[in-house]
C-alpha cells in the first residue's frame, strides 16, 4: 500500500514539477527583471541627483561670483579708479562708498579724507595766489604813488631852483 502511495505521489510529483520548475522559472526571470529594472532606475536616480546637484552648485556659483563682484569687487574698483583720479589731481568728484558700513566704507571715508586734504590745499594755494598778487598790486600802486609824489617833487624843486635863480639874477 506504501509502494501503491508512492508510486501515486511520483506521478503526481512528476506532473507537477514541470509546473513547479516553470514557476521557479518564472519567478527567478522576474527577481532578474526587477534587479535590471531597479539597477536602470538607480542608474537614472543617481544620473539626475548628479545633474542636478551640478546645476543647483554651477548656480550657486554663478550667484556668489554676482554677489561678490556687486558687493564686494565692484565697490573696490570704483575705489581704486576714483584714487588713481585723485592721484591724478581730479579733486571734484566725490568718493563713492561712503554710505556703506563695511570694511570698503571705511576705506572710501579715508579716501574722502584724502580728497578733502587736496581741496583745502588747493583752496589754500588760491588764497595765498590771490593775497600775493593783491600785495603786489598794493606795492604796484604805492611805488606808482611814490614815483608820482617823486616826480610833484622834483618838479617842484625844480620849478623852486629856477625861481631862486631868476630871483638871484635880479627877476
Amino acid at each position: 500500500a506504501a509502494m501503491k502511495m508512492s508510486d501515486a505521489i511520483d506521478e503526481q510529483i512528476l506532473k507537477l514539477a514541470p509546473i513547479m520548475t516553470n514557476n521557479n522559472d518564472q519567478f527567478l526571470q522576474s527577481i532578474v527583471d526587477g534587479r535590471k529594472n531597479l539597477e536602470e532606475e538607480t542608474k537614472s536616480t543617481i544620473f539626475y541627483s548628479i545633474f542636478w546637484q551640478a546645476v543647483v552648485s554651477a548656480v550657486l556659483i554663478a550667484l556668489t561670483l554676482y554677489v561678490v563682484s556687486k558687493g564686494i569687487t565692484g565697490p573696490i574698483l570704483a575705489l581704486r579708479q576714483r584714487m588713481t583720479a585723485l592721484a591724478t589731481g581730479d579733486n571734484q568728484n566725490e568718493v563713492p562708498g561712503l554710505d556703506r558700513r563695511d570694511e570698503v566704507g571705511e576705506m572710501a571715508r579715508a579716501v574722502s579724507v584724502f580728497r578733502d586734504n587736496a581741496l583745502d590745499r588747493l583752496r589754500l594755494e588760491q588764497e595765498t595766489d590771490r593775497m600775493k598778487l593783491s600785495s603786489e598790486e598794493e606795492r604796484a600802486l604805492r611805488d606808482a604813488q611814490k614815483l608820482q609824489d617823486a616826480e610833484a617833487t622834483s618838479f617842484a624843486v625844480s620849478n623852486l631852483a629856477d625861481a631862486l635863480s631868476r630871483l638871484a639874477e635880479g627877476d
